[in-house]
């Protein structure tokens, strides 16, 4: 399986996204490919943008944030299905005003063993 982790600049939610669900997967002993990307224009420089390439290469999508998915599927024509919003805004990283300690916990709440 393979799975993507989407934010608006790669900097902070996708990253750490794809970090725990990478933890997670091994603490299970599951191999599997996770990566992340951004849809800003910002994630060429912060990380990685997201590509016709990328999207065709994996089974799941995260999404921090509905917007997105929609993103996916009018830009790219990626099947509404195997995209999930997380629903996390964008308040988190060196000048935001969460802390990445509260991802933790936000990710840690989440059902992960529906998407393996």
């Amino acid at each position: 399986m393979k799975y993507l982790f989407i934010c608006q600049h790669n900097f902070t939610r996708s990253k750490f996204g794809a970090s725990f669900f990478r933890g997670f997967l091994e603490g299970k002993g599951i191999k599997a490919k996770v990566g992340s990307a951004g849809i800003g224009f910002v994630s060429y420089f912060l990380g990685r943008r997201v590509n016709r390439k990328i999207i065709q290469r994996v089974d799941w999508i995260f999404v921090m944030e509905g917007y997105m998915k929609d993103y996916f599927v009018e830009n790219f024509g990626v099947d509404s299905k195997k995209i999930v919003v997380l629903n996390i805004k964008d308040e988190y990283g060196f000048f935001k005003r969460k802390s990445i300690k509260s991802l933790n916990e936000i990710f840690g709440k989440i059902n992960w063993e529906k998407y393996l």
